[in-house]
């Protein structure tokens, strides 16, 4: 009975691909933020090998991939650990 008027009744119908496509939207944004999580925490463990784990850590809490960006042109630029220490805290809550 509830699955004929699923699959048949047009505002379901859309509602449920909104959700779907929605749901994709989300799952490729989370997808571009790890990528750039994951690719900051090679370059840092590149520059500063002893940092990359509380580096990576740190930068898993940052959702806004501008934000990751941001911290890109930082961390290839830091002088030194102790100035992407401070960048790092400044940045992430």
């Amino acid at each position: 009975m509830f699955d004929k008027l699923l699959e048949e009744d047009e505002r379901v119908i859309e509602l449920m691909a909104e959700r779907e496509a929605r749901g994709r939207v989300e799952g490729e944004a989370r997808g571009e933020v790890r990528g750039k999580v994951d690719v900051l925490t090679t370059v840092i463990g590149t520059r500063f090998p002893t940092f990359a784990e509380e580096a990576h850590s740190k930068l898993l809490r940052v959702k806004q991939p501008e934000k990751l960006d941001t911290l890109a042109q930082l961390v290839v630029t830091a002088p030194d650990e102790n100035a992407l220490r401070w960048v790092l805290d400044s940045m992430v809550a």
